[in-house]
């Protein structure tokens, strides 16, 4: 078995006196779901893009509804994962029922932007939620990357929403998202200069998930002279963006050297205790990966799901690292054989 060397230092384990799962409560969730998998593009990193006969749909009344019964106990809402999720129908007025419900609850959706095009539109969405997490994942390789979009296209969205910014009342937190591979790794610190130009108070860089063997070739992490480049231009792209009060974060980017077999790791993730996630159906995991599904939620009520045998399992293995199912081949928790 490989033994990886540590090269980051561990995350503090707030659990690590629990000697056993004490029932757990259900407020102050993270909550993660989504309304629909019908999305406008076929991004070429994205596992609905290696899906074969995938049915387009969107969440039915009965998961809804039952979701809308946790709400009153969620702190956040983070609309993304497997669609866009303003393709959803009356997508406005199931925000603004989850804002009625519970109006502390900090809504945040992942988009790709593109239906954020017509105005008054794009006015209803950022006047009802709290963050807006743009996915972009290139500049000079978007028409590459997000197809069949046109950067052109995304260049008018993140104009129209600066000239929105100054019309809401709310603190909308802006945000871009950047996917690095080969393709767009030299414009890692370009956008820097784009949130700047357009009011983004943040970017969040992460690498390629690896859904299909395929992506292999459009990763940096195969190849560690790649990597330690990627590595010195992100902490340039942070420099550039402090100087615009711009916060990068990079932090969560892991790494495996095929010649030295390291990973950046840690041995906790605290979603068991704090994160849950929804699917179309009803699915219940414990994380946005869908590999710690517990129950469905049209099964029983949430807070028996949430205390259930599966959820104390995996919540037992981070404990004790010894990692229940899905945890022990999750791309955060990174084990570490003998």
């Amino acid at each position: 078995m490989k033994k990886y060397q540590k090269i980051k230092t561990k995350i503090s384990n707030p659990f690590l006196k629990l000697k056993e799962n004490p029932p757990l409560t259900i407020n102050s969730l993270n909550l993660i779901t989504t309304f629909t998998n019908i999305c406008n593009l076929h991004c070429i990193m994205c596992k609905k893009s290696f899906s074969k006969n995938l049915n387009k749909l969107s969440m039915g009344k009965k998961v809804f509804d039952e979701i809308l019964k946790i709400i009153p106990y969620a702190k956040t809402l983070n609309l993304r994962t497997g669609g866009e999720p303003l393709l959803t129908p009356d997508i406005i007025q199931k925000i603004k029922l989850i804002k009625s419900i519970n109006p502390n609850i900090k809504i945040k959706i992942n988009t790709n932007g593109l239906p954020l095009n017509n105005e008054e539109f794009a006015l209803s969405v950022m006047e009802n939620i709290d963050s807006l997490h743009l996915s972009l994942n290139g500049i000079k390789s978007y028409d590459k990357i997000m197809k069949p979009a046109k950067f052109k296209d995304i260049i008018n969205v993140m104009n129209m929403i600066k000239r929105l910014k100054h019309q809401i009342k709310n603190d909308l937190k802006l945000m871009i998202g950047f996917i690095i591979m080969k393709m767009n790794y030299k414009e890692i610190t370009d956008v820097v200069d784009l949130a700047a130009k357009y009011g983004f108070q943040k970017i969040i860089y992460k690498t390629l998930i690896i859904y299909h063997k395929s992506l292999l070739k459009k990763s940096i992490n195969t190849n560690n002279k790649l990597y330690q480049k990627v590595i010195y231009e992100l902490s340039l792209a942070r420099k550039k963006a402090a100087k615009s009060n711009i916060t990068a974060c990079y932090d969560d980017i892991l790494k495996m050297d095929s010649s030295l077999n390291k990973f950046t790791y840690t041995d906790f993730c605290s979603y068991p205790w704090d994160t849950i996630f929804i699917n179309i159906n009803g699915d219940i995991s414990l994380c946005c990966t869908n590999n710690t599904l517990i129950d469905n939620i049209l099964n029983d009520p949430l807070e028996k799901i949430w205390n259930c045998n599966e959820a104390i399992e995996y919540r037992k293995g981070i404990l004790e690292k010894k990692y229940y199912k899905g945890c022990g081949s999750c791309r955060k928790i990174i084990l570490e054989d003998d």
